[in-house]
């Protein structure tokens, strides 16, 4: 699968497509595979297309048809127990056969059943996050970001905790 972005595929054709301080810290290897890996950890096993995640039946909030570079896309923001995501579907053309390419726009944990990478878990301690991805590349209030242009995800803090979890990524 060639995609023009900085997406990875996930299992079976899934990819994952304030006031701000600057640090100068670079990006560690292991925040790196967070942020380019996390979402297939995350999202295994589900099958987006079929609004299905681990046994859950994700919402259907908003959905838009278009297409990009003459591929036809379906967008969706889908909803569930602790999570939410904003998926676009590469969709066959028309007589070609096969399943509709998922690419991940966003991502957002926000439940312990969705579980994350190098061994992070919520409700973590800010030490903790430190010390397992390193220096953020930048502080925004209470979120981490960790980027790697155009790409980012976000690790937001509640009372020195992790609350939640949010990927972006470019979708061209």
């Amino acid at each position: 699968m060639i995609i023009r972005t900085r997406l990875l595929a996930l299992g079976a054709g899934l990819a994952v497509a304030c006031a701000a301080r600057a640090q100068d810290a670079a990006v560690t290897p292991a925040a790196s595979n967070f942020l380019h890996n996390g979402p297939a950890h995350a999202l295994a096993g589900c099958d987006l297309w079929r609004h299905r995640c681990k046994e859950v039946r994700l919402r259907v909030l908003d959905s838009d048809d278009g297409e990009a570079n003459d591929v036809p896309r379906h967008s969706e923001t889908l909803s569930g127990p602790g999570l939410s995501l904003g998926v676009t579907f590469e969709l066959p053309l028309t007589g070609e056969a096969g399943q509709p390419n998922p690419l991940i726009a966003t991502l957002k944990v926000t439940a312990p059943r969705w579980p994350l990478l190098a061994g992070l878990r919520l409700g973590d301690r800010r030490a903790t996050v430190s010390a397992t991805l390193g220096e953020p590349s930048v502080r925004i209030d209470s979120c981490w970001r960790y980027d790697d242009a155009p790409d980012a995800v976000f690790l937001c803090f509640a009372q020195d905790r992790l609350k939640s979890v949010a990927w972006e990524f470019f979708i061209d």
